[in-house]
């Protein structure tokens, strides 16, 4: 289960990017998942609840925004989004070439900060 894995990097990337913030409460973490991520987005949650402790993380809220992956054809240049790997163009037959959509993306970090 990589979730775990992902979940801590996650953590530490959210640790890091607060400090000198005198953040005192996380109140929403929003994160964007390709569909090719291959990432258990129910698992991931599960894990970030599990390793995120401490009163900074009562009450906070994991958003997880799920984001289809983009592949361009090669021949005509149109433009998919999907949900699954594409190898063919609809439109004219031709190869597809992968844009984005395996990312995992810490979008936004909302927080209580404490005066100064």
């Amino acid at each position: 289960m990589h979730e775990m894995s992902l979940a801590l990097s996650l953590l530490d990337t959210i640790e890091k990017s607060l400090e000198g913030k005198n953040a005192k409460k996380l109140r929403e973490i929003t994160i964007e998942v390709g569909s090719l991520a291959m990432v258990n987005t129910e698992q991931l949650s599960f894990c970030f609840s599990i390793i995120a402790k401490g009163e900074i993380f009562s009450d906070m809220k994991l958003n997880i925004q799920k984001k289809k992956a983009v592949f361009r054809c090669i021949s005509c240049q149109k433009e998919v989004s999907s949900e699954e790997l594409l190898s063919n163009c609809s439109f004219c037959g031709s190869n597809m070439e992968f844009m984005s959509g395996d990312e995992l993306i810490l979008k936004r970090i909302k927080a209580e900060v404490e005066d100064a």
